[in-house]
């Protein structure tokens, strides 16, 4: 089970790190499409993965939930922090020059 949350985690990140991925609508798809496939090809880890009731597994399981539930809601923040800020730039509303600062997931606020 460890060996396929670890692949999981693999893809999920893949996903997220996609160039151009701006919207939580994208990050939902990105995280979502590959599943259907992973699932196909591992139809038995999808079994014991939902039932639960063994202590390892289960623990292997909730560690990995936490784990990705923390990377999108990483993710979630900066979509919503980059939305303020475009916003803010376009009305003006800070002491830059609008169009000066731009937003990068990687490095932050930055000069354009």
């Amino acid at each position: 089970m460890r060996h396929h949350a670890g692949e999981r985690d693999v893809l999920i990140g893949a996903a997220l790190n996609k160039p151009g991925l701006c919207t939580l609508r994208d990050a939902v798809d990105a995280v979502i499409d590959p599943q259907p496939g992973y699932i196909r090809r591992h139809p038995s880890c999808v079994e014991r993965w939902f039932a639960r009731g063994h202590g390892a597994l289960d623990e292997t399981v909730r560690t990995f939930e936490e784990s990705q539930a923390g990377r999108f809601w990483h993710f979630l923040a900066w979509a919503a922090g980059n939305k303020l800020f475009e916003v803010a730039r376009r009305r003006g509303a800070t002491d830059e020059a609008p169009g000066q600062w731009v937003l990068t997931r990687a490095q932050g606020r930055q000069r354009a």
